[in-house]
């Protein structure tokens, strides 16, 4: 359609290049993606003591330093008992006879294979290991740069298993100068540096990330 100018003359309208229409479709399906992920971050721990209820195991919550746990050990043993214990600040745990355990930001069901395998080695056949969370350690984790909200943010209790996605969605979502495919995330448990390509994460070519207590997540700015 031709459109006129206060002079009278025939115009053309403004047109998208394809390439700008695929970036404004993009960014409009990143925010959505973001927005409907960000409403279940923060749940309500279910008591006040952060105690999970009766039948609400997660298995694949990440142990965390601080966390209060239930061992249990089937068969039972007269010298080899499970019980209650707190997961050191070294990310440990530790049991009759079988000594230390590493269990930091293994998940539930990871740790209790874990337990199971060194019971296995030297004192029961096919142990069963049951790990109840009894009160969970909240943590922090730091957004910075191009979000809309740098800061740093409390994980809810039992509810450390918040991927990046999430995180930065929790941050405001991305800036109007992100660069999505150039995030950094570091572990300050390991002094690991990840680099992460948002875009292959929303548009499904890759797993997203779970973010670990203390992890700082830093999203570049875009050059263009």
């Amino acid at each position: 359609m031709l459109s006129f100018s206060r002079r009278g003359l025939m115009t053309q309208p403004a047109v998208l290049s394809a390439e700008k229409m695929k970036a404004v479709i993009f960014l409009f399906l990143t925010a959505f993606f973001l927005h409907s992920n960000a409403s279940s971050l923060y749940a309500e721990a279910p008591n006040k003591e952060g105690a999970i209820s009766p039948g609400g195991l997660n298995k694949s919550y990440p142990l965390q330093p601080g966390d209060k746990i239930s061992i249990k050990i089937y068969p039972e043993d007269e010298f080899i008992k499970g019980g209650e214990t707190e997961v050191s600040s070294e990310g440990t745990v530790t049991l009759p006879l079988i000594g230390k355990v590493p269990v930091v930001q293994k998940t539930v069901q990871e740790a209790e294979h874990a337990v199971a395998a060194l019971l296995e080695q030297d004192y029961l056949v096919d142990p069963q290991v049951v790990i109840e969370v009894l009160k969970y350690q909240s943590g922090n984790f730091v957004v910075l740069g191009q979000v809309m909200k740098p800061g740093t943010y409390t994980f809810k209790p039992g509810a450390m298993n918040v991927t990046l996605l999430e995180a930065i969605s929790t941050a405001g979502g991305f800036s109007e100068i992100a660069n999505i495919k150039k995030i950094k995330i570091r572990r300050k448990t390991t002094g690991e540096v990840l680099d992460v390509n948002a875009e292959e994460i929303i548009s499904g070519r890759r797993p997203d990330l779970l973010i670990n207590a203390d992890d700082v997540v830093h999203v570049s700015e875009s050059l263009f």
